[in-house]
Parts: structure tokens; sequence; C-alpha cells
């Protein structure tokens, strides 16, 4: 009982560092999006653009009446998840000790703190992965414990579209891979129902997204904005006006082609640009989803969206500084339902825009940097990954394939932009933490055999 109390412990201590940003800013940081999850929690409707689980979450985890409550309530899960992540390579004290330092360290030098602390669904993209790499992979988990993890392995996929497409893009490699090895006659060091069950956590979400949409606002579906995204996205690349300069008046005569030239960039909050024009985010689904059929399926322009997706990719993985966070005032749904906070946003650094990231961006970027040369060394040399624990070698590679996974997707299903990277590459420091302080302890501990008489 006395452990316990000791880890519960330590895993509050944890939430609250992990909270430093929102204490340092006085107030939880807030986001142009804030209001947008917030008013379809409060106005009973389903956003065009982002899923309403989230918003759901503000609401019932604040009670209604704290936004504090929201903040600590995330940096309360992402502790517990890093310290059940931590439980998978050491016990006792050793835990503990290394868990708080870890904590204390990425809180300094990377953003992970600034995701704990902001009204946003960012921090559940790296707890969603750690819940999925505990249920494949972590062998002390209690029963009770494991059903928690995948009950909120659940929440991360619902509460954002890319946390859904990426998560299950991963569980779908390793299946594939797992099949593979099938073939081959040879195992995998993963068992295969566990296997089986993070796929049909993440994959439970494409039922439970429309039954609880329906439930909340009487609409089944899982979205109504995905052909905005993917037009949004032919039209940053430069692929759109590729395909209306080569095919209006020739193949095709549809109502985009008199925008021919004319797509402004900000394609989709342009104001009465083409978008707007062309009917918005329901009247334009029809005319987009031909368009972006005859793309994917026309040769030509199929590998220039495959080089663009290559490009896009890449710049996002690199695109990962902790974003400028702009005095956006006070959102309209946060002064409308959370009345008391207008003075108290009032008196926050953010408010006076006084928040400045360019030292912590610095250290972050050469740490990242640093990390990930290391562990693709570590993983590149067979000699040096053969040493790792079997559970280290499939954490290293889940984390890696995660980062640049995650990085296509929101790049080539979104848009590019710092925050979808920043809010998961402080992972990849903490992966090379863990290989180094294996070899650490190995070394220490071959000294002191040699050292005996």
């Amino acid at each position: 009982m006395k452990e316990k109390r000791i880890e519960i412990g330590f895993i509050l201590a944890g939430a609250i560092i992990l909270c430093y940003m929102s204490f340092y800013n006085f107030f939880p940081l807030v986001y142009s999006d804030t209001a947008d999850y917030l008013g379809g929690a409060f106005g009973h409707y389903i956003p065009f653009d982002r899923p309403v689980f989230y918003g759901l979450f503000m609401r019932f985890v604040s009670l209604q009446s704290s936004l504090w409550l929201v903040v600590f309530v995330q940096g309360l899960l992402m502790s517990y998840l890093l310290f059940e992540t931590f439980g998978m390579f050491y016990q006792g004290n050793k835990r503990n000790m290394l868990f708080i330092f870890s904590i204390a360290v990425l809180t300094g030098t990377t953003g992970i703190s600034h995701n704990v602390s902001i009204l946003l669904p960012d921090i559940f993209s790296p707890i969603g992965i750690l819940c999925f790499i505990n249920v494949l992979l972590n062998n002390k988990l209690s029963a009770v414990r494991r059903i928690l993890i995948s009950l909120l392995l659940i929440l991360c996929v619902l509460v954002h579209f890319s946390n859904m497409l990426v998560l299950f893009s991963i569980a779908l490699l390793i299946g594939i891979y797992a099949i593979y090895k099938y073939f081959k006659k040879q195992q995998i060091a993963i068992k295969k129902r566990r296997l089986v069950t993070c796929f049909a956590l993440v994959s439970s979400v494409f039922l439970i997204a429309p039954i609880g949409n329906y439930m909340f606002a009487k609409k089944f579906i899982m979205s109504e904005g995905a052909h905005v995204f993917i037009m949004n996205h032919l039209v940053e690349t430069g692929i759109l006006d590729e395909y209306l300069n080569n095919e209006c008046g020739t193949t095709i005569n549809c109502k985009m082609c008199q925008f021919k030239g004319k797509v402004d960039t900000n394609f989709i909050w342009a104001g009465n640009g083409a978008f707007a024009q062309l009917g918005g985010w329901q009247g334009s689904e029809d005319e987009f989803n031909r368009i972006i059929w005859d793309v994917v399926t026309t040769p030509k322009y199929e590998r220039m969206l495959l080089q663009r997706c290559t490009d896009y990719s890449f710049m996002q993985y690199f695109m990962f500084s902790v974003p400028p966070n702009t005095n956006w005032g006070i959102p309209a749904y946060i002064k409308d339902h959370y009345k008391m906070y207008g003075r108290d946003f009032a008196g926050s650094m953010q408010s006076a825009n006084r928040l400045d990231y360019s030292f912590i961006n610095h250290v972050q970027f050469v740490l990242v940097i640093v990390s990930l040369a290391f562990l693709l060394f570590i993983v590149l040399s067979p000699s040096w990954f053969g040493k790792l624990g079997v559970e280290l070698k499939w954490f290293t590679v889940l984390i890696l394939v995660f980062s640049f996974v995650n990085a296509s997707i929101c790049a080539n299903f979104s848009t590019l932009n710092e925050r979808f990277q920043n809010r998961i590459i402080w992972l990849i420091p903490l992966t090379a933490f863990f290989i180094a302080e294996q070899f650490v302890s190995e070394y220490l501990a071959s000294r002191n055999i040699s050292n005996k008489p």
C-alpha cells in the first residue's frame, strides 16, 4: 500500500510539472480552434472540420466551471501513461527517479508542457501512441490497468481525426508485417492476441464515432469535411492548378474551372473565395469528390501527387517548433460559457503577447536532431540493435514509424502546421534516453564486476 501511495505521488508530481506552461502563463493556453471545439459541445452540433468529442471532453471535465481542470486532467493522463511506459523498462525507486527526472528535462527542453497546457486535443496524440504501445507490449499491466489504458486509447482516437488515421495505419502495418512473418514461418515477439486487441480498439472508432455523433446531433457520420481538406492539399501542392490548366475546356467542364488561375492558397478560409462560392463545406462535396477521384486515378497526376506527398511528409517531419501563442483574444465560446475567465485571460502572458519560445525551440531542435541521428544509428546497426531487449526494440521502431506516419498523414490529409509534429516529437529524445540509459547501466555494471577481486 505504501508503494502504491508513492507511485500516485510521483504521478501527481509529474502532472504538476507538465502543467508548467499554464502556470507560467497564469491561464490555460488557448487557440482559435478552442472556440470551435467548445462551440460544438455547447451548441449540440458537429463541426465540419473536426470531431465534437474533444469539446465534450472539455465540457464535462471542466464541470462547466473550471478550465484549469481540463489542463490538470490532461497533465495527469500524460503523467500516468509515461509512468506506465517507464514501468516497461524499470522498477521500484529507479523507475520513480528516472520518470520524474525525464519529465522535468522534457518540460524544460521540448514542447510537451505547451501541449499539455493548451485547450486543444494535441496532447492526446502522444498519449494515444503510448496507450497503443502499452496495450501491445507491456507485460506488467494488471487487467484493470490494461482495460483503463484501452478505454483511454479509444478516447485518444475519437478526439482528433489524425489520431484515428495514424494509429489505424500503424496497426495495419504491424498486421501486414505479422502476416508476412507467418507465411515465412517466422515468429514475431508480439502476442497475436494483443495485436488483434489494438487493431480492434482503433477500428472500433469507425463505429463508435458515428454512433456518438448520432446520439449527440442525430447525424450518423464520421466527418463532413474530408473532401475539403483533400482539395485544400491539392491547392497547396499546386496539383489543382496543373489539373485545371490541363483539363478545363478539354476533358472536363466543372464549376471549379471558372476559378482557374484564381484559387487562393488560403483556400478554406479565404472569405468569399472559390471554396465559399462553390458551396462551402456542404455544397462543394460532389464537385470536389469528382475532381479528387479524377486526380488520384490519372497516372500523370498520380506521379505528381506521390512526389508532392513525399515532399510534404519530410517538410512536416522537421517542422516541429512550439507554435507562437498569438493573442487570439478570449475565444467567444469561452467567454460565453466560462464568463468568469474573461478577466483571467486578459491578465495572462499570452494575452499580452509575452510568451517567447525562441530558446526552447532552439534547444528542442538540437535535441531532436541529435536523438534522431542516435536512434537511426542504433536501428541500422545490427550489433548495437541486437543488444536491446525485445520491448525496447519494438518501442524504438514503433516510435520512429509513428513519428513519420504522423507527419505524412497530417501534412497530406490536412496541411503543413508546426503543431502537428511538435505535439509528438519529444518522444524521439525520450526513446533515445531509454536506449542510452540501458547502455550506460550495462557499462557501469560491467565495470563493477571487473573491479571485484
